[in-house]
């Protein structure tokens, strides 16, 4: 059996980083990830991480995907509040309204 990858020992939160990283870099940029990484005390050759991100592009394109899905149903609820709310309002001022409930509800204010 193979041993973990300097990638796989990442902690979690770091892990997320580097995925949020790879997608917004289109899957490119190794010896950037790699010096991104060591600013952030962890050792990662662009090797490892390409290796890395060939092997899991799916599973991290699919977390991406689910996480937009997530967001999106969570929009569309507070849309539905809004619109339940304030019947007679049109679709920006519910789209505000919405926003303004998620806002709340996520952060408090």
């Amino acid at each position: 059996m193979a041993r973990p990858s300097n990638i796989d020992k990442l902690p979690e939160d770091i892990r997320a980083e580097l995925h949020s990283e790879l997608l917004r870099t289109n899957f490119t940029d190794y010896e950037w990830l790699s010096l991104w990484l060591a600013d952030k005390g962890f050792s990662a050759s662009k090797s490892a991480i390409h290796r890395y991100a060939v092997t899991n592009k799916d599973q991290i394109l699919g977390l991406h995907q689910e996480s937009k899905f997530h967001q999106a149903q969570l929009r569309l609820n507070a849309l539905g509040i809004a619109a339940t709310l304030s019947p007679g309002k049109d679709l920006g001022s519910l789209k505000e309204d919405a926003d303004a409930l998620l806002k709340w509800a996520l952060f408090g204010y």
